[in-house]
């Protein structure tokens, strides 16, 4: 009896050391894909012509990556689709199709957040995602942020909100940027992403 308790022990202990391994690697190799990702965003919003911060000094800052705000969301596909018109920065107005809503858990919660299509241009895979959350007009910009992600017609997807970005019209005003509405915050803080530098 007691020598199948101990090999009993033992058997769980080496299970979690396997998992807690493999979970280490896990982390480790989505921060290492995180700080690339953000290295590849630098250097073309500070090298690209078509970039608000060309040759700029200004310095763009991100929260630590968390493997925490990668999520898997239900896709639910609305039975009625609808054109939105949304506000931009510049006070004009800009419409997307809204033909899907995103269910994910996040901090024990469960959140849903519009999904949009463009309707003037890119690829019909590519969606707008846009979201405004308890981090905005304190360390994260007071507009929202945005996501890019590509849709086939899936019913799950993978939202990293490490990802999240500012609109160019933080950098220049003259960039035209919707405006997240009320059906696109999210009731915590998303510590992920890009920061907004106040200094």
């Amino acid at each position: 009896m007691k020598r199948l308790l101990l090999t009993t022990i033992s058997i769980i202990l080496l299970l979690y050391l396997y998992y807690s391994y493999n979970s280490y690697v896990e982390n480790n190799q989505f921060i290492n894909k995180i700080k690339e990702l953000r290295i590849e965003r630098d250097n073309y919003m500070y090298k690209s012509k078509s970039s608000p911060l060309y040759n700029s000094e200004f310095k763009l800052i991100y929260f630590p990556p968390n493997i925490d705000f990668k999520v898997l969301a239900k896709i639910k596909k609305l039975k009625k689709i609808d054109t939105i018109k949304f506000l931009t920065s510049t006070g004009e107005s800009q419409d997307f199709l809204k033909f899907a809503k995103l269910e994910f858990k996040l901090n024990k919660n469960i959140h849903e957040l519009p999904l949009y299509k463009y309707l003037d241009k890119g690829s019909k895979n590519d969606i707008f995602l846009c979201f405004t959350d308890k981090t905005n007009a304190v360390s994260t910009y007071e507009g929202g942020r945005y996501l890019d992600i590509s849709f086939k017609n899936a019913k799950r997807i993978e939202i990293d909100f490490n990802k999240a970005y500012n609109p160019y019209c933080v950098y220049d005003i003259k960039y035209s940027c919707p405006i997240p509405t009320k059906e696109n915050f999210i009731d915590i803080e998303i510590l992920a992403g890009e920061k907004i530098n106040l200094n």
